[in-house]
């Protein structure tokens, strides 16, 4: 769970950092 949560909270950062919009898709792309 605490994973999922940091993983979470990287897409919200990766957000607030690119002012765009992502997919869950790509975000799990980045994770990779």
């Amino acid at each position: 769970m605490k994973s999922f949560l940091w993983f979470a909270l990287m897409v919200v950062q990766w957000n607030a950092d690119t002012r765009r919009p992502i997919s869950f898709g790509e975000a799990i792309l980045i994770a990779l």
